[in-house]
């Protein structure tokens, strides 16, 4: 994924402000970085585009193609964040709860694996 979102040395992080990399509240409560979030939200974006007129037309995931619709999903949830805390902190800290147990690290590869038990 690094190398097509950072497609061409196109970094799309390099101007976000130093909250959208929190892993934590100021309570320590653990939570999913808001970059990550949108990340993850402009892929499921960019995969219903893919099938929007009822059959398959693939559309790279890379930054010609995301960098608008990435930006978008950063700026509501940093609106969210900034109007309504509490609402916010509930989506990070559901979601942070719902990954973690379905994620399990593979000590010999280095990447994580999937329990799919887990995701319900």
């Amino acid at each position: 994924m690094q190398e097509n979102f950072f497609k061409q040395g196109k970094r799309v992080d390099h101007t976000l402000p130093a909250d959208v990399y929190l892993t934590e509240d100021p309570k320590g409560q653990p939570h999913i970085p808001i970059m990550m979030i949108a990340v993850v939200a402009t892929a499921v974006y960019t995969t219903l585009k893919e099938w929007e007129m009822g059959s398959y037309n693939m559309i790279p995931f890379a930054t010609e193609h995301i960098l608008d619709i990435y930006l978008k999903h950063i700026s509501k949830l940093q609106k969210i964040k900034k109007n309504k805390l509490a609402s916010f902190d509930i989506i990070s800290l559901t979601l942070y709860s719902q990954a973690v147990p379905a994620s399990t690290p593979l000590a010999e590869s280095g990447t994580v694996g999937v329990n799919y038990d887990a995701l319900g």
